[in-house]
């Protein structure tokens, strides 16, 4: 049974974005992705599922799970949750980028599935997640509570680039 907690390490901490940073004109505050799951390993079915939500598509986050997870692995890959939207019709782009594409994305009202990595030092803790809001404030992202959690710039692309600066968009199909 996955009653463990998917752990997802947010703290608040005041400062100003990195150098060169500058918010869009005209962006959502926040976009409206459901709150993620509590349970261990679950981050990313968890994500998914608010993401196909959020494009309309209703998919219980088991589903999906059944559907992708790896014991083996603790999780899933984010090739995992792209094959898994596209078998549902949806258009997948994922990517290796830069914070201003994850802006761009939250701009336009994609909220872009990112991965981070928590941990600390070498103690690595791969987590998925979706950007919800970009501004001078810093990062917000899906947590557990409908709010998400907010991050400075700095500690987000930190956590960010420890995992690649992978990304993953998800568009409705045609």
């Amino acid at each position: 049974m996955r009653s463990r907690l998917c752990i997802t390490v947010g703290f608040f901490l005041g400062g100003l974005g990195p150098a060169g940073w500058s918010a869009p004109a005209e962006q959502p505050a926040h976009l409206r992705v459901a709150p993620q799951s509590t349970a261990l390993y679950q981050c990313g079915p968890t994500t998914l599922a608010a993401v196909l939500a959020f494009h309309g598509t209703v998919v219980p986050e088991e589903t999906i799970s059944t559907a992708i997870y790896s014991p083996t692995a603790r999780g899933v890959l984010l090739m995992d949750l792209a094959w898994y939207a596209r078998s549902r019709g949806f258009k997948t782009e994922l990517r290796t980028g830069t914070p201003a594409d994850l802006q761009q994305a939250v701009a336009a009202g994609q909220p872009p599935i990112v991965l981070l990595d928590l941990g600390l030092a070498s103690i690595r803790q791969p987590h998925f997640t979706a950007v919800t809001g970009w501004d001078e404030r810093g990062v917000r992202y899906q947590g557990r509570k409908p709010a998400g959690v907010l991050l400075t710039h700095k500690k987000f692309i930190r956590q960010w680039q420890r995992a690649g600066n992978q990304f993953l968009l998800i568009t409705p199909g045609s």
